[in-house]
């Protein structure tokens, strides 16, 4: 027993020394999971991915020769298919999907198609495609954001719909009749716009706006719009821009009331931004020049977002993440170069680090959506404790004496 614990520790220490260096030259930080869907399913786009790792998006069914959503498990593999709806904008932590299908007088459709395969039409409104876009969603509890232009609500074109209670106003604050709802979260946040009032405006040139006074001076009034951050009991925060030149454009809110959005400098730069109400604005992409957009938002804090960085006369473009601790990181570094993938449009984040992108391979020369996995390696420290352990147990096996 004494020469088996001995030569035993011996060999796992050496295994992992010599494992070691293999760690170290891995450069990935993430590994990549093809979605290739099915022979009869040909999967076209991927929109998003839940924390269960499903992701959706569009997808053709050969054998029926229809285009509709598709739902793919990169766990499992498994791959579902419906025809029964044309666009899909959102999914949640149980795999409901919204979205919504074009009907045969023109009008769009919304309905949810849910993780047991059913499809639930919501009441019927006049739906616009370009009006019930970017804000669509789906929460955890299965509640449903979107926009509707029918007059069916006064103060707001955004709806909310529940099953069992249907379609509904969301809970605005007191003090705008104009308000357009962004986006919300699982905790009765809402992110949005609301009209603060009107800022007269005196110009020696027409412009053709409304309310213009004949002139010169030419006088006209012209809505003042402002970003904010409310829940459910109309209590609400500002969202401001650093500057009077510049520009927010919000656009992503999470379960902890962080946003994230744009910011347009008078000097043409675009940057990222990060805001919480304990925080404040944290520009994420600081510097002269800089020229981004966020793509996603995840609960951890975690914001990707591509763009150009300008350093001197260098202009250097590409995919990246930040968080609080690493900050901005070229995604694109951290995939294993003899892959062949080269990272073109992020599509979303989940609360694992899971990433969905569109991508073409520089090896196949094929164009498809892949899932980054971040990979988890050991630090040097823990390897070092690790051997230092097992050269231990060994002394102790060489110094134990028989039992008698």
């Amino acid at each position: 027993m004494e020469k088996i614990l001995k030569y035993g520790a011996l060999v796992c220490a050496f295994v992992v020394l010599a494992a070691a260096p293999v760690c170290a030259k891995v450069a990935s930080k993430y590994e990549v999971v093809d979605i290739v869907g099915t022979q009869d399913i040909y999967i076209n786009t991927a929109l998003g991915i839940n924390n269960s790792g499903v992701i959706y998006g569009s997808a053709y069914q050969r054998s029926t020769s229809t285009w509709g959503i598709y739902r793919y498990n990169t766990t499992t593999g498994a791959t579902g298919f419906t025809d029964q709806m044309h666009i899909a904008r959102d999914i949640n932590n149980s795999g409901a999907i919204v979205g919504f299908y074009s009907m045969r007088n023109g009008e769009d459709q919304y309905c949810v198609w849910n993780a047991d395969g059913s499809i639930t039409d919501l009441p019927h409104m006049q739906v616009s495609y370009y009006l019930s876009g970017s804000n669509t969603s789906i929460n955890d509890s299965g509640v449903v954001l979107g926009n509707s232009n029918g007059s069916i609500l006064s103060r707001t074109s955004t709806f909310i719909w529940t099953q069992g209670t249907g379609i509904s106003a969301p809970p605005l604050p007191a003090g705008s009749d104009v308000w357009t709802v962004n986006g919300f979260n699982n905790n009765g946040y809402y992110l949005g716009t609301y009209q603060k009032g009107l800022n007269t405006i005196i110009s020696d040139v027409p412009i053709p706006l409304p309310d213009i006074v004949d002139g010169p001076p030419y006088v006209y009034s012209v809505p003042e719009y402002r970003d904010a951050i409310w829940s459910g009991d109309g209590s609400y925060s500002e969202i401001l821009s650093p500057a009077e030149n510049q520009t927010l454009r919000c656009n992503f809110l999470n379960d902890q009331n962080q946003v994230t959005g744009t910011i347009y400098s008078g000097n043409n730069e675009t940057h990222v931004f990060l805001w919480s109400s304990a925080d404040g604005m944290l520009d994420i992409t600081p510097g002269v020049g800089n020229d981004f957009w966020c793509d996603a938002l995840n609960n951890n804090g975690q914001v990707l977002l591509e763009g150009c960085t300008h350093i001197g006369d260098t202009y250097t473009g590409g995919n990246y993440i930040w968080d609080a601790d690493d900050g901005l990181v070229s995604v694109q570094n951290l995939i294993d170069p003899e892959s062949g993938w080269h990272l073109e449009n992020f599509r979303g984040i989940n609360d694992n680090g899971w990433i969905v992108s569109g991508a073409y391979n520089e090896i196949t020369h094929e164009s498809r959506d892949i899932v980054l996995r971040p990979i988890t390696t050991p630090e040097p420290g823990s390897v070092v404790a690790l051997i230092a352990g097992l050269v231990g147990l060994a002394g102790f096996a060489s110094r134990r004496k028989p039992s008698k």
